[in-house]
């Protein structure tokens, strides 16, 4: 039984690497056009779309207060936020 604990420990830590690394690949595909054509929200592949929605949030952007309250729903209260806070705020502009 330690063996099975063991491995669905494991199966949970690396699962949660792969979908934070799929996070912030769509961050990074999200902001590439505006980017390339507005010189406009900067893709980073240190960014997660959490962050980017508890920062808009966080500077009155409706669509982003939206959103976030939207992802809170799921993921709990304050998690765009929280996210936002740990994560480097000159990478933001959207």
């Amino acid at each position: 039984m330690n063996y099975l604990s063991g491995c669905w420990a494991r199966f949970k830590q690396a699962s949660n690497a792969l979908l934070v690394a799929e996070d912030d690949t769509l961050q990074a595909q999200g902001k590439f056009w505006f980017w390339v054509f507005f010189a406009r929200a900067r893709p980073s592949s240190h960014e997660t779309i959490s962050a980017t929605l508890g920062w808009g949030a966080a500077h009155g952007i409706k669509w982003c207060k939206v959103a976030a309250w939207l992802v809170d729903r799921v993921f709990g209260q304050g998690h765009c936020y929280s996210a936002y806070i740990k994560e480097t705020p000159d990478e933001f502009p959207i």
